[in-house]
């Protein structure tokens, strides 16, 4: 880790209306390094990072690049100073190939007949596969995105920004989706880029990353830094209380049991009673949406409503008497539907 950061913001401070997102913050970045930074949901961590990538501008402070002050009027600006954000939801086409992804907006063009400007292919795949290759990546550049798993397109957005000569990389939540054999994956690719050079912020609520991957913490509570230090100066239950404000001697739990009230729904391997929260966890796409689905629309199998048996209902937002599915979104499944509209 060098001596002089990368970059910095100094005395950060910015409000939405009535909620100051961030007081007087500060925060740097050194070449070389991971900065965990962690905090409750809105603590003020995205939007710190959105105001060094220059989606949001700040009311006061100043961020400084290489010593100099600087103001991002646009994410372009950001991207052309080396700031790279790579956020939880994927931004890519997943219709394109790899080298088409990751050389989305810099794509390289030659002329045809000295004349006509054409996609120089050979080129483009030459360099993804230049890119890809850094991260241990083995894929066929020429594969479409939609063909590959979350792991797989989430490198493919780092190869991104390796492609726009990234000098700090900004990783929010990066593990969320991620089976345990990719979560290691990402750490080597991690390690590789700190050999690098490459600054890395590693936003993330996993405490037990943070203490394994993090090279400096600093902690955010309702828009104001409460804590920084070294990995090792902080233990997990002093993180949580910068955290939270307060002490954590046990988990949430109900206390005694009571009896189920009347069910409600008998669904396959899912039954749920009055009075009753039943949590189906898994990761992106392991059928848990679809479990759900089915519940409502009854797209495969039979289930028991009440003291009825139900069959299939419309699925057009209330998935049928005295229940509403909310879905997580589908930003895919949203691009699929368009082109075959499109078609």
């Amino acid at each position: 880790m060098t001596d002089s950061p990368l970059a910095a913001a100094v005395d950060i401070s910015k409000r939405f209306f009535a909620t100051q997102a961030l007081d007087a913050v500060s925060f740097d970045i050194h070449a070389g390094e991971v900065h965990a930074l962690i905090g409750e949901n809105g603590a003020g961590k995205s939007t710190l990072m959105k105001i060094m990538g220059g989606v949001y501008q700040a009311d006061s402070g100043e961020i400084r690049v290489d010593g100099a002050s600087v103001r991002y009027a646009t994410p372009a600006q950001a991207l052309d100073a080396g700031i790279v954000v790579i956020p939880q939801e994927m931004r890519i086409v997943p219709a394109q190939t790899v080298a088409e992804n990751v050389l989305l907006g810099q794509v390289p063009v030659r002329k045809r007949f000295g004349i006509l400007p054409e996609v120089d292919a050979p080129e483009m795949r030459r360099q993804a596969t230049e890119l890809v290759g850094r991260l241990n990546l083995d894929v066929d550049v020429n594969t479409p995105v939609g063909r590959l798993g979350y792991a797989e397109r989430q490198l493919v957005m780092i190869a991104r920004a390796l492609g726009r000569n990234a000098r700090i990389l900004v990783l929010d939540e990066p593990t969320a989706s991620l089976e345990t054999r990719e979560v290691e994956r990402l750490f080597e690719m991690i390690e590789t880029l700190k050999s690098e050079g490459v600054g890395l912020v590693y936003v993330s609520h996993r405490l037990d990353e943070v203490e394994r991957i993090a090279d400096r913490i600093t902690v955010l509570r309702d828009g104001r830094k409460v804590g920084a230090g070294l990995r090792g100066e902080f233990t997990q239950q002093e993180m949580i209380r910068l955290m939270t404000g307060r002490d954590l001697e046990q988990d949430y739990h109900h206390g005694g049991t009571r009896d189920p009230g009347k069910p409600l729904l008998d669904h396959e391997d899912v039954k749920l009673h009055e009075g009753e929260v039943v949590g189906l966890a898994g990761l992106l796409g392991s059928g848990t949406t679809e479990m759900l689905s089915q519940s409502g629309r009854c797209d495969r199998g039979r289930h028991r409503t009440g003291a009825r048996r139900a069959r299939a209902w419309s699925g057009d937002g209330s998935d049928g008497p005295g229940k509403h599915h909310s879905a997580e979104p589908r930003q895919a499944e949203d691009v699929g539907r368009a082109q075959q509209k499109g078609n």
